[in-house]
């Protein structure tokens, strides 16, 4: 038996940026996300459309034994990199396994599954019935023969033996997605991002110029942003140009800066989508603002940094970025209370 935390108020982390390299590093330590939100002004559907059309990820059920294959080391960990999350909703009842770019393969395991799996880990610091083992698949000494190894692949075959679905991605040295190669007995399909496009007609927008990006004294305008970008995901009524809501229905106030634009157009990509992916869209770059809104997986046992993430106090692991034109803007972090800070 478990006792889920008491929910704490969500962190949110508000950083200034005056260039795309800047912004690039915070979207650098995401790792992965299950939905991107742009919002811009019209621009061309093929730029990107070609962007996420040569990209494709697989979600397969596979031993943890397929993971330090030592071809699968060989071809997809040490020459390029890959990507990867098993599909759970409840991390605090279900063991969750992760794949990070940088080689860690990181199980975030149950009590009762560490106890009989037989590898050695720390007792996680967001939960009291989590333990976190990780295994460095980078490690030049991890392979066929020796200690280390064999101890894994024995209790990977031998204790730890359920099949996990598992997301995984795999990326070239040349930046693109790459086929990986399943056993015949392995059942995997091949994905591709799901996207949408809706115009925002007749709606008011933020005057960017009116933020200074530099100063962050005013917390609220801020946060009034976050509000703002918010609202215009979810197509919301409340930010239309003639928009008269009933004061006691609607809490919703629109911003004291704000220019009239005819339209909008937002894009809403889903799927197992990673940092090469979010930062190329990232480069897209309209007048007056762009935004791009990451929505992280609450399950996934780590964060920004490779930091520990609580699903049950709270499970945000957000990111929100504003720019404008000359490419200065904010960047928002949302994540669960506990987390550790990522500044």
């Amino acid at each position: 038996m478990f006792t889920i935390p008491k929910s704490k108020p969500s962190k949110v982390i508000i950083n200034s940026s005056k260039s795309i390299q800047h912004i690039e590093q915070f979207i650098t330590d995401l790792h992965y996300t299950q939905s991107i939100h742009i919002i811009t002004n019209s621009i061309n559907d093929t730029i990107i459309n070609n962007l996420i059309s040569n990209y494709f990820w697989f979600q397969c059920h596979i031993p943890l034994s397929f993971l330090i294959n030592p071809e699968f080391i060989q071809s997809h960990i040490r020459y390029g990199k890959c990507f990867g999350l098993s599909n759970h909703s409840a991390m605090l009842t279900d063991d969750v396994v992760a794949l990070l770019p940088n080689g860690s393969l990181i199980l975030s395991v149950c009590k009762d599954t560490y106890e009989t799996l037989g590898l050695t880990g720390k007792k996680s610091k967001l939960s009291k019935n989590h333990f976190v083992i990780t295994i460095n698949l980078m490690d030049m000494e991890f392979k066929s023969g020796s200690k280390l190894y064999d101890r894994v692949q024995w209790c990977f075959e031998n204790t730890f033996t359920q099949l996990v679905q598992f997301q995984l991605y795999s990326i070239d040295p040349e930046q693109k997605s790459r086929e990986i190669q399943f056993d015949s007995h392995i059942v995997y399909t091949k994905l591709t991002p799901e996207m949408n496009v809706n115009e925002l007609d007749d709606i008011v927008i933020p005057d960017l110029q009116q933020f200074n990006f530099t100063s962050l004294d005013d917390g609220t305008s801020v946060l009034d942003l976050l509000e703002w970008v918010g609202m215009a995901c979810i197509n919301g009524q409340r930010i239309r140009l003639n928009d008269q809501p009933d004061p006691f229905v609607a809490i919703y106030d629109t911003l004291d800066h704000n220019i009239s634009l005819q339209s909008l157009c937002h894009y809403s990509i889903k799927g197992f989508l990673t940092t090469d992916l979010i930062t190329n869209l990232n480069l897209i770059q309209c007048n007056p603002l762009t935004v791009l809104s990451c929505r992280g997986f609450a399950h996934s046992p780590v964060s920004r940094q490779s930091k520990e993430h609580g699903a049950g106090v709270g499970g945000e692991n957000d990111l929100v970025v504003i720019r404008k034109y000359d490419e200065s803007g904010l960047i928002i972090q949302v994540i669960g209370a506990n987390d550790e800070l990522c500044l």
